[in-house]
């Protein structure tokens, strides 16, 4: 078992997976609470390109879909060429420019 897998262990699972509203038909976006994002930083730190086990993993213990947890992902890394861009860094330790 992975260490960041023992780190959510919490009693109120985030929020469900995005459903369609009744009234106006659109999908509502994945509100992640701060127990979620925890994880998600945390196994960002370790690993910023995660397997498709690893998104099926957090996925699961998250409820939600693999494809939000690899959107969130791919977010995060693209923050973070941001920020290194912003600081006058050419290109992010650990990620690809």
């Amino acid at each position: 078992r992975e260490a960041w897998q023992t780190m959510a262990e919490d009693p109120q699972p985030a929020a469900p997976a995005a459903a369609p509203t009744a009234a106006e038909g659109k999908t509502l976006r994945w509100q992640i609470g701060s127990s979620a994002l925890q994880v998600l930083e945390h196994v960002y730190t370790m690993e910023p390109f995660p397997g498709l086990e690893t998104r099926r993993d957090l996925a699961r213990q998250l409820n939600v879909s693999a494809r939000q947890v690899q959107v969130w992902f791919q977010n995060k890394r693209q923050r973070e060429r941001k920020i290194s861009k912003q600081m006058g860094l050419f290109s992010t330790p650990g990620l690809p420019d």
